[in-house]
């Protein structure tokens, strides 16, 4: 019997959109990429010839009114997301973007609810949520706090200081044109912003919202913060989740050789320590260490994972729940709650 498979439209072919996203669906058996939107002419004929994309458009809006395409990987600057994927949903289309879901909560919350009343998959880029190793450490917390066999969870200490991100990838293939003006406006950020706060919050949810994304992710809980410390050494913050457990977040200026990220998850008689690779390091999970104290029979493991890239195992997700209609890993309901945090510390902290 022939394998059903899911035909896909790609808005946007920049860096991200070639190199972490096209690659990944190219390889998928159960998946044909038949459409591209691209407004640099150009570029989209090379990219098209690569990847084999039959037909090339210049806005998202063809791709919507193409009735073959069933779901869409639109990869493009933040700011576009809310119109774009706003009228990709009401074409009735499944889609995953790149994170942040949109600039305000109040966008994201439309948005959310368009595809919740549709019953289409809306599913935005955390792909650290997919890493094997992240899986193997959110597992052992789950079963740890479920066995209550090592006391209770403590704190967690989350932190990254982003560097070298690209880890060698190879390049994209570019041309020299401009992208044209988009027939969509651009978000803006909430009119109750600062010129500063708009800025801190771009920063934070560029940069810093995989790890609050991840937070929630091990915990089960939504959390917030209470207290920072913000200035040119970076950012550091202290809260606690629903159920009491302390968490610090430290995010702190550029090593530029280096990647460090990682996440310590504290019992009272366990610990559960992850270590991050670079978002581009391809063939490279998180590498994961876990302290049992158990007397004289005490250990430390370091669970053997698979050597599979976070952004590969991803688009296999994405295909799974609109072939399968289940539910995607990393919801946009779930991103939401990120720019929910954002504006949070804007009030809070970003002044």
């Amino acid at each position: 019997m022939d394998m059903k498979k899911l035909k896909l439209g790609f808005v946007g072919a920049g860096y991200m959109g070639q190199l972490a996203h096209m690659e990944n669906y190219y390889k998928l058996p159960e998946v044909e990429m038949v459409a591209l939107a691209e407004g640099r002419k150009g570029l989209a004929e090379k990219v098209a010839q690569r990847y084999g994309i039959a037909r090339i458009y210049s806005t998202h809006r063809e791709i919507c009114e193409d009735k073959e395409i069933d779901a869409v990987v639109a990869i493009m600057p933040y700011a576009l997301n809310y119109g774009v994927v706003k009228d990709l949903l009401f074409a009735g289309k499944h889609i995953i973007t790149e994170k942040p879901v949109c600039l305000t909560s109040e966008g994201g919350r439309e948005i959310v609810q368009i595809a919740r009343d549709r019953g289409l998959v809306y599913q935005v880029g955390y792909m650290k949520r997919f890493d094997p190793g992240v899986i193997v450490a959110r597992d052992a917390v789950r079963e740890m706090k479920a066995n209550k066999k090592f006391g209770r969870l403590m704190y967690l200490r989350i932190w990254c200081s982003y560097g070298d991100w690209t880890q060698m990838s190879p390049p994209p293939i570019t041309t020299d044109e401009s992208p044209p003006a988009y027939p969509v406006d651009m978000e803006k950020f909430p009119g109750w912003m600062s010129d500063k706060q708009r800025e801190k919050v771009n920063w934070w949810l560029n940069f810093y919202s995989h790890q609050t994304n991840l937070i929630r992710y091990y915990l089960d809980e939504d959390y917030s913060f209470d207290s920072a410390a913000h200035g040119e050494n970076g950012t550091y913050l202290l809260g606690h989740s629903e159920s009491g457990i302390t968490i610090f977040m430290e995010a702190f200026p550029y090593i530029h050789t280096l990647w460090d990220e990682g996440c310590r998850i504290v019992f009272e008689r366990a610990t559960v320590e992850v270590k991050n690779p670079a978002p581009l390091a391809r063939q490279q999970a998180a590498s994961v260490r876990i302290f049992r104290n158990e007397g004289r029979d005490s250990a430390i493991t370091e669970p053997v994972v698979p050597q599979v890239w976070a952004f590969e195992a991803q688009a296999k997700q994405f295909v799974d729940s609109v072939l399968n209609n289940s539910s995607p890993v990393s919801p946009a309901s779930e991103a939401l709650k990120e720019v929910e945090l954002a504006e949070d510390l804007a009030k809070k902290f970003f002044k």
